[in-house]
């Protein structure tokens, strides 16, 4: 009997008979493989992160090149490209600054498969050319998806109680100032792509710039956006003059004299609808006149305003 239980306690337990201790990990070995397994999991997330943020920048310049593919057709069928903002209903445009009038977004409509918005525009300018009819304020929040960069995920914006505007991310390139008429979209002004002495693939015809604070200077509708300057709203110099300010709340954080044609911005600061910039890392796209996109790094900005002159008699590299 004895030696029946001796047997069993040798099988059962022979680390203890002869002094081993059970095998397992101690509390350092767990903790130095929860550290290996964080290290891994921080590598893991950032590497998805890249792979997000390189997928949302591809989406985006996949929607500014569908937009500068429906320029070229507009320019095909009209011979001419659409105006930044122009006013196809009154007599008597006057200033451009503060009327309405119909931005080079709403002008493409027909070939970015929106007939139907582009029809209801056109009655809606022809019954009200000032915009603030029932009608317009339809038009103006109606959501165009290709107008939007997948990174930045607000669609509308608004003022106090007012009414909303559909928002756009892309504005188009009005040289080095918007009257300087020397870009691609300025008020009232019909460009060819004839007109392009500097080559379509070395001249800039739109940019991204994510809308202001609540939506503002971004709509993509006539002048929509807070202001109701089209100027504002969908076309934008690349130059280096310092930017005016918004009006409050909006102007937290401007900073003119460190102010350039293609830098950072942030969301909440009003001053950023003054230049380029994208949510994406390191720089913006740019969708060139030959239908090319291209990204540009904020490294480059010093060369933005020769490459937004059609005009221009210097020749700059676009391989970054």
């Amino acid at each position: 009997m004895e030696n029946g239980w001796a047997g069993d306690c040798e099988r059962w337990s022979p680390s203890m008979r002869h002094g081993k201790r059970q095998p397992g990990f101690t509390l350092i070995e767990a903790l130095v493989c929860l550290a290996i397994i964080g290290v891994f999991a921080a590598l893991a997330l950032a590497a998805i992160q890249r792979a997000r943020s390189a997928a949302l920048r591809m989406r985006c310049a996949s929607h500014m090149q569908q937009l500068a593919l429906a320029v070229t057709s507009y320019e095909a069928h009209n011979q001419q490209l659409p105006v930044g903002c122009g006013y196809p209903f009154l007599n008597n445009p006057g200033d451009v600054t503060w009327q309405s009038g119909m931005s080079w977004q709403t002008s493409i409509l027909p070939y970015v498969e929106q007939q139907d918005l582009w029809s209801a525009a056109w009655s809606a300018q022809w019954q009200d050319p000032s915009a603030y009819s029932d009608a317009n304020l339809a038009v103006a929040a109606t959501v165009v998806p290709l107008f939007l960069c997948p990174a930045d995920g607000r669609t509308t914006g608004s003022y106090g109680s007012g009414p909303s505007w559909a928002l756009t991310s892309y504005v188009g390139v009005a040289g080095t100032g918007v009257d300087s008429d020397n870009g691609m979209f300025h008020p009232n002004l019909n460009v060819r792509f004839a007109d392009v002495t500097h080559g379509t693939s070395n001249t800039l015809l739109i940019g991204e710039r994510p809308p202001g604070p609540d939506g503002v200077f971004s709509g993509w509708y006539a002048a929509w956006g807070f202001s109701s300057v089209c100027r504002s709203s969908q076309i934008l110099p690349a130059s280096s003059f310092p930017p005016w300010i918004p009006p409050p709340p909006y102007a937290n954080g401007c900073n003119t004299v460190t102010f350039a044609p293609l830098q950072p911005g942030r969301l909440a600061n009003g001053c950023d609808v003054n230049h380029f910039w994208s949510l994406h890392p390191g720089g913006a796209n740019f969708a060139f006149a030959d239908g090319s996109v291209h990204f540009i790094p904020y490294k480059a900005a010093g060369i933005l305003p020769a490459l937004a002159m059609r005009n221009g008699t210097d020749l700059v590299s676009i391989d970054f």
